[in-house]
């Protein structure tokens, strides 16, 4: 019997990456969500999740996107997204770095939210 090679998780990570980069259909993808987590920092690159109703995504936004904003992101905020899927070897997670963003408007989730924190209130 041969002995069974292991990958380095750094190793697995790397090929992952490679093949997140390669993939042609996640060089370029169009969601659409609601922010969430989202909060400004000293940092000037942003990270925050856009969501719905059952899963969530991490968003990388760098300074150079965020710059082309006609508008100040916010929780709640529904969203159109074109970007890439990019992943992070350093912790093996990945995340959408978007190239575009365009207000939706206000998202469902948060409007329902929001009608229940009124109720308890």
């Amino acid at each position: 019997m041969s002995e069974q090679q292991y990958l380095t998780v750094s190793a697995l990570t790397k090929y992952i990456a490679y093949k997140f980069s390669e993939d042609p259909y996640l060089g370029k993808v169009f969601v659409k969500g609601e922010i969430t987590n989202y909060q400004e920092s000293n940092s000037a690159t942003r990270f925050f999740r856009l969501k719905d109703a059952q899963t969530e995504l991490n968003v990388t936004l760098f300074p150079s996107m965020a710059k082309k904003l006609d508008f100040q992101l916010q929780n709640g905020q529904e969203v159109c997204m074109t970007g890439k899927i990019q992943v992070y070897e350093k912790n093996g997670s990945y995340s959408l770095i978007p190239s575009d963003i365009r207000l939706a408007g206000e998202g469902e989730l948060y409007a329902q939210f929001l009608m229940i924190k009124e109720k308890l209130h």
